[in-house]
C-alpha cells in the first residue's frame, strides 16, 4: 500500500484543492478520507485517490451530449444574440458610470 501526502497531491495527481477544501470534501464523502500516519500527519491511500480520479473521468465521459435543436424544440439561430447596448445602465462604460455617480459620491479629503 502506497500513501500520498498533501504536498504530493498537486505535483503527482494534479489535485489543487486547499487543505480546508479537502477536509470539507472528505466530510461530505466527495473525496477519499485520509489515514493518520503519525500524531500530526495524514496521508491518502494512493489507490483510493486514483480510483476517485478514474470515477471523475468516467463521469465526464458518460455525460450526455448537449441537446440538439430537435430535442429542445427551439431554433437556436433565431434566439437573440447578446449585444452591448450603450443606452442602458448595464452597457455604460466604466468612465461613464463613474461620471454619472460623481454627484452622489462623498467628497474625499485632500481632493
Amino acid at each position: 500500500m502506497r500513501v500520498i501526502t498533501y504536498a504530493r497531491l498537486r505535483p503527482e495527481k494534479g489535485i489543487e484543492y486547499s487543505r480546508d477544501h479537502l477536509r470539507r470534501k472528505c466530510a461530505k464523502d466527495e473525496f477519499p478520507k485520509p489515514i493518520q500516519i503519525s500524531d500530526k500527519r495524514i496521508a491518502w491511500i494512493e489507490a483510493e485517490v486514483d480510483a476517485w480520479l478514474a470515477a471523475k473521468r468516467q463521469a465526464r465521459d458518460d455525460r450526455p451530449a448537449e441537446p440538439t435543436e430537435s430535442e429542445t424544440g427551439r431554433d437556436l439561430e433565431r434566439l437573440p444574440r447578446r449585444r452591448d447596448n450603450l443606452n442602458t445602465p448595464a452597457g455604460l462604460r466604466h468612465r461613464e458610470i463613474k461620471s454619472s455617480l460623481l454627484p452622489f459620491l462623498p467628497e474625499r479629503e485632500g481632493s
